[in-house]
């Protein structure tokens, strides 16, 4: 059954179409694709000149002025975004164009990586090399580090696993916050994208890059995109692998004035520290859409991201202590808890 809202939007994007000369001789298609970990839908729209994306992105919780601003920005530095063609910012209606249906994340594999990767971090510092004006990317600040470390703590931990910690453990957990707050911030800053992974990133039929999922770009740490491509919530690689296409981006990060640290250890720090604060939202948000928005695709994620943020942190000295809480209190509930869920 059509609600109130699906309705509206429906006759939204039927009228934007005809305005660009589309005609329909019954009511439009919506075809639901794959969503990201906000509140928007997206849909596909086949039509006579091709096909769009409709977008609907509720405005009490979605930043649409942004993405409109951003999305110009982006496309007039030469980057592959989708163009806004029609927008309702009262409804949070959104008609723009379609990249493409074959995500980086559905084609990569053994074979093609180093070329996808190559690509992508190519991508990931012409944003870097960016100079938005002054207030379109705003900065990415201690407080908003915190809170999404937050997260973590309030819908994984406590919400979703129930983990009883002593004392000492949440002084460890205090501190381990407070460690990778200062890690992060510490960073030069530059433009980011903020969710720079395969999941947002699309590939044309002519073998295109296009990006997606910008709206939430932040002026931040240079890290943060590369550890987001790389340590991706949704690949795996080997350690190997993974410190290879690092290094790769550093060599091309420091040719292109990045203002990336010139020694390659001091690089992975900053790689690893953020990386983590990045993984510990991003089970904290996994957790709190099942949780709160009762959507669970993306809860299976969980253990894995948690065994990636283990291995991570049992290496790094400041860390280790952080890691074994992990691989003792944290991993094995989690993995009881999905399974039960699942069952």
């Amino acid at each position: 059954m059509l609600t109130q809202r699906s309705e509206s939007f429906r006759q939204w994007v039927s009228e934007a179409l005809r305005e660009r000369g589309e005609v329909f001789a019954a009511p439009i298609a919506l075809q639901p694709i794959a969503a990201d970990a906000s509140s928007r839908h997206f849909y596909r729209v086949e039509a006579r000149r091709g096909s769009f994306i409709a977008i609907d992105s509720p405005p009490l919780t979605e930043n649409n002025e942004q993405y409109a601003r951003l999305s110009r920005f982006y496309i007039e530095a030469g980057l592959r975004v989708p163009d806004v063609l029609a927008l309702n910012l009262r409804e949070g209606f959104l008609l723009v164009t379609d990249l493409g249906q074959t995500l980086m994340h559905d084609i990569i594999d053994e074979d093609n990586a180093d070329t996808l990767y190559a690509r992508a971090l190519n991508e990931v510092i012409r944003i870097q090399c960016l100079s938005p004006q002054p207030g379109m990317v705003p900065p990415y600040e201690r407080e908003r580090l915190e809170m999404e470390l937050s997260i973590f703590s309030e819908w994984l931990l406590v919400e979703f696993l129930d983990v009883a910690f002593t004392q000492h453990e949440r002084t460890l957990l205090a501190e381990t916050t407070a460690l990778l707050v200062d890690a992060v911030d510490a960073q030069p800053k530059v433009c980011i994208h903020r969710d720079f992974h395969s999941r947002n990133l699309v590939m044309s039929d002519a073998g295109e890059l296009g990006i997606v999922d910008f709206q939430d770009s932040l002026h931040g740490a240079y890290a943060y995109d590369p550890v987001s491509l790389l340590r991706d919530c949704y690949v795996t690689w080997p350690q190997t692998r993974i410190e290879g296409w690092a290094r790769q981006y550093h060599r091309r990060a420091l040719a292109a004035q990045v203002p990336a640290p010139a020694e390659f250890d001091t690089f992975m720090r900053d790689f690893d520290m953020t990386g983590v604060q990045r993984h510990l939202k991003a089970v904290g948000i996994f957790a709190r859409l099942h949780l709160r928005d009762e959507r669970d695709t993306l809860l299976e994620y969980i253990p894995p991201v948690l065994r990636a943020l283990i291995g991570v942190s049992v290496a790094r000295p400041e860390l280790e202590k952080f890691g074994e809480l992990l691989a003792a209190r944290v991993l094995p509930i989690a993995e009881r808890r999905i399974e039960s869920a699942h069952s």
